[in-house]
């Protein structure tokens, strides 16, 4: 089951098939195309790291405090309340969200989960 932002993006652009392929995608602008996003959130709102384009992971990259790259390697740190860190990872700046995990210095590092994120998306920050 997709993510509420998944659901939105698709409804809010026309299902197409993708020019010089065989693919079904969807028609983001004249001329740009994009796979359908894959959520990175399975049914009980746990992160899943079978995930493409998903557009809540890509509303947490918004929010990002601090930014790495290396060898086209991304990593992204937003701060939490409580004084815990979201760490997202991810290739270069686009598609799938490698681990996206919430630690800090008193407990064990987790996977991010829905309700997280969706209480980031909406101002829950520090």
């Amino acid at each position: 089951m997709p993510c509420e932002e998944c659901i939105k993006y698709v409804n809010e652009h026309k299902n197409c098939t993708i020019p010089g392929t065989s693919r079904v995608g969807l028609k983001i602008t004249e001329g740009c195309y994009s796979e359908f996003p894959k959520c990175a959130f399975d049914d009980k709102g746990n992160f899943q790291k079978d995930n493409w384009n998903c557009r809540t992971m890509m509303k947490l990259r918004e929010l990002t405090d601090y930014h790495g790259w290396n060898d086209d390697e991304s990593i992204n740190v937003v701060l939490m309340p409580n004084g815990r860190y979201l760490v997202m990872t991810y290739y270069k700046g686009r598609g799938k969200t490698g681990s996206a995990v919430v630690m800090c210095d008193d407990d064990e590092i987790r996977n991010l989960t829905l309700f997280e994120a969706t209480e980031l998306i909406e101002g829950g920050r520090k």
